[in-house]
């Protein structure tokens, strides 16, 4: 298939209708604007056009959804639900992902970036598996029963189990890199086991997460046990990883933001998950096989022990030329398939990541 007809040149029908009005955010069962009525452009990073916008949610947005969600919780039908039905309802998720699947990609890459070849063939059918794979496990939250020998009474006899029960409200914060397959990840295990969810989605990558929440009222998912939230970390997600009618914190993303949600947690004593992360490095020593570098270091910095490797492993250019799927060339002559980042400073490989005039000019020296 040609780079041409990878891209997207024109965006469908059904995503120019999905992007004609500002997206608003899922409280509660409902679309609803900001409280202050803001709004956050959408960028498209193979133009930096901006495609649409969503509402720029912020603390009392926040509260409103955990509100939702607790009272979903506690007096709504989710938790109480039997297994079974539960199951069936996550499963027929994962169906109707797979029954938007061309939406769901081609949404992907005009928010990210990647290619839309690569969102059709990975993230969205990943999506839909992970629904199928946890549907699965809701009749199989067991708990034990376990023998027991009381020193002081040798002949009493106890009866003694253990019996799995949902957290509670999860607070669910992803990144940007890769925002369905996150949000499913995320969302997927915690529905699971009955509890309810505020999900804060990258401001830069929000509109598979509204599409997926369209498919969750769809599929039958109760009001309030998944809430929606699009705003700026700083403000909503740093609200939400505080707020204490939260039992639970998921979040993926910066180490340094992990932290400080892992001392947030300490007021209150909540349950934290973390994945955390760098920037990923591959060491590549002198004796390795070039011919495999992009297959094996795709989407990766890299870091070469030697000059002569990092002439070698030159990172392509990804800017306002490529559009998802188009093939970029190294220095090398071989052609891979490459999207434009998601941030403007992405364009410039690892020194662009870095955002450090000296580290763009200590990874330059050598090129």
């Amino acid at each position: 298939m040609s780079a041409v007809a990878e891209s997207i040149s024109t965006p469908s029908r059904a995503v120019t209708d999905f992007l004609k009005q500002p997206r608003q955010m899922l409280i509660d069962g409902k679309w609803v604007k900001a409280e202050s009525g803001k709004t956050i452009d959408v960028i498209d990073p193979a133009t930096t056009d901006v495609i649409g916008k969503v509402a720029e949610g912020d603390a009392p947005d926040v509260d409103k959804a955990v509100k939702a969600a607790r009272r979903a919780f506690e007096s709504g039908p989710w938790p109480n639900m039997s297994p079974a039905d539960r199951g069936k309802l996550l499963h027929k998720v994962g169906d109707l992902i797979l029954e938007n699947l061309d939406i769901l990609a081609e949404l992907e890459s005009l928010d990210n970036g990647k290619p839309i070849t690569v969102a059709r063939a990975a993230d969205v059918p990943l999506a839909a598996d992970m629904f199928h794979y946890m549907s699965g496990w809701c009749t199989k939250r067991h708990g034990y029963t376990i023998p027991l020998n009381v020193l002081y009474d040798p002949d009493a006899q106890y009866h003694v189990y253990t019996r799995k029960e949902p957290v509670g409200v999860v607070g669910q914060i992803i990144p940007w890199n890769f925002p369905l397959l996150m949000a499913v990840w995320k969302l997927a295990p915690a529905l699971t086991m009955g509890c309810t969810v505020v999900l804060k989605v990258a401001e830069e990558t929000p509109l598979s997460a509204i599409r997926l929440g369209e498919i969750l009222q769809e599929a039958g998912i109760p009001d309030g046990v998944v809430n929606i939230i699009t705003g700026y970390g700083h403000t909503a997600g740093a609200h939400l990883a505080n707020h204490n009618g939260i039992d639970k914190v998921a979040f993926t993303g910066s180490t340094e933001v992990g932290r400080k949600i892992v001392q947030a947690s300490a007021n209150d004593l909540k349950k934290v998950s973390l994945e955390l992360g760098g920037k990923s490095p591959n060491i590549v020593l002198a004796d390795a096989d070039h011919r495999y570098r992009h297959r094996r270091c795709r989407q990766r910095d890299l870091l070469q022990p030697r000059p002569v490797l990092r002439r070698r492993f030159t990172p392509v250019r990804a800017g306002k030329d490529l559009r998802p799927g188009h093939r970029g060339r190294r220095r090398t002559g071989e052609e891979d398939k490459a999207g434009p980042g998601s941030r403007p400073q992405h364009a410039d490989g690892p020194g662009g990541l870095a955002g450090s005039v000296r580290t763009r000019q200590r990874l330059s020296r050598h090129r």
